[in-house]
């Protein structure tokens, strides 16, 4: 059998920084392992075909659009948030990676869900042949990427007292530089790493951690025998069991380290118990078992008509077409979006959008990437290119004039702010920075000079989720 597995790794000179393209590059020698012919096709290749009998949809932050006449898998690995029960109709058989969103699912399409969660490669995340004995063990580590957002995990754990040591990109213009102790680290070097470690410090994605998805940092510290401190949900708690410590606040995560600490060998044990449980399951090579049984044994798809698939939201088109950022290559991502109080509808219909890098935010745990409480919430410095207000009955409910003027404060000149009640807007329409493009709908631009930053290549995303180096 020839299986084709569609890639959300973008092609270009950071495609072996992208978690998705280690991931299918495992998953894709697990199904060799099995007697498969596997060919990976990147994005924007996804139209390519070479007479494969089957297709593998990675789902992250791509829309996926099934290949006619032969049978079509998805697996929604990340950005949960951004699937439609419309894109899923086409599917012979969907994966979502966590009981929670496979529940959801399944209740929507009638069936043809199942639970696949993430996983990892033993063969290359192990113990080794000599760990190193615990007092050779040092550092609190953070593998992650900025995301241009905060993350909660690295704030708790500076405010319990504790100075992690950062690897990765994007930390260069803000205050957590100082704690980066490289850039980027090869794939093949994360294991050293984490068996170098004394402990490992993890976080999701808003949205995964909503729908329950569990990261396969997870699972890769785990078989490494790594102790872990992580924010929560639980489902993670139920898979993980003691071998990973949740966080919550600065107050949990100094108790969890300290838990840890006063027992570091039991800690390190527990990893490696609830790894030697949780091995036969959560690997590539059962993944590959599963899914080529799956195949074998497919039956025939209903079909049924059709869903309607969502469409990208017209005010979206509208801000893209008035900022001038369709371009000849539309695949690039040539616009940076913050999307505030996202609906549902909405987010799936920008998944559809390639040129679009949006970062959702909106109010406490919710199916967006970021959180809003508090004045700065979880974003950092970055100069978005347009600020929507989506959901104003959320935005009224927790928003203020005061939050209003600090989200658009991380706009470059030439951004554009809107939002569907327009008068959410009407604080910064006597504000001298920005400029009325139009009433109908209401549009501001943001006038000061400056630079604005944006994307002409994609850059990976954080190591937390599939999409990461």
């Amino acid at each position: 059998m020839k299986i084709a597995i569609k890639n959300p790794a973008p092609k270009g000179k950071y495609l072996e920084r992208w978690g998705d393209f280690h991931f299918g590059n495992s998953l894709a020698s697990a199904l060799r392992m099995h007697g498969a012919e596997v060919v990976q096709h990147f994005w924007p290749d996804w139209g390519l075909s070479e007479d494969e009998d089957a297709v593998l949809w990675l789902r992250g932050r791509r829309f996926c659009t099934p290949r006619p006449g032969v049978p079509n898998l998805m697996w929604i690995m990340s950005h949960p948030a951004s699937v439609n029960v419309g894109e899923l109709q086409g599917f012979d058989l969907v994966y979502a990676a966590s009981k929670h969103l496979a529940n959801e699912l399944s209740t929507a399409l009638g069936g043809r869900v199942e639970l696949m969660r993430q996983c990892t490669d033993p063969g290359q995340f192990n113990p080794g042949q000599s760990p190193l004995p615990g007092p050779a063990r040092q550092g609190l580590l953070f593998v992650a990427n900025s995301r241009n957002v905060r993350r909660p995990i690295l704030d708790w754990t500076l405010a319990a007292g504790l100075r992690p040591t950062v690897v990765g990109q994007g930390w260069e213009h803000s205050d957590l530089r100082p704690l980066v102790a490289a850039p980027h680290i090869a794939n093949h070097e994360l294991p050293r790493l984490y068996r170098s470690a004394r402990y490992g410090l993890n976080d999701h994605w808003g949205d995964m951690g909503h729908y329950q998805i569990i990261n396969y940092r997870v699972f890769d510290a785990m078989a490494c025998g790594l102790p872990l401190i992580s924010d929560g949900f639980p489902e993670l708690e139920e898979v993980a069991g003691n071998a990973v410590a949740v966080a919550r606040d600065p107050g949990s995560l100094l108790d969890a380290y300290w838990r840890l600490e006063l027992d570091y060998d039991a800690a390190v044990e527990a990893c490696l118990e609830r790894w030697a449980v949780l091995e036969k399951e959560y690997t590539f090579d059962a993944r590959a078992r599963k899914i080529l049984e799956d195949l074998e044994h497919l039956p025939p798809k209903e079909r049924n008509s059709p869903a309607a698939v969502p469409r990208a939201p017209s005010w979206a088109e509208a801000l893209l077409r008035r900022h001038r950022k369709v371009g000849p290559t539309p695949h690039k991502n040539l616009c940076s979006l913050l999307h505030v109080c996202p609906s549902g509808a909405h987010s799936a219909g920008l998944a559809r959008m390639p040129s679009v890098s949006a970062i959702s935010a909106g109010f406490g745990e919710g199916p967006w990437n970021v959180r809003l409480d508090g004045l700065a919430g979880e974003l950092s410095a970055r100069h978005y290119d347009i600020v929507y207000l989506d959901d104003a009955e959320q935005w009224t409910r927790w928003g203020t004039e005061e939050l209003l003027q600090h989200l658009v404060s991380y706009t470059g000149a030439g951004a554009l702010v809107s939002s569907s009640t327009p008068s959410l807007l009407d604080p910064l329409l006597s504000a001298p920075e920005f400029a009325v493009v139009c009433r109908d709908p209401l549009v501001l631009r943001r006038t000061l000079v400056g630079p604005v930053l944006h994307a002409e290549e994609e850059q990976p995303h954080p190591v937390n989720n599939p999409e990461q180096p």
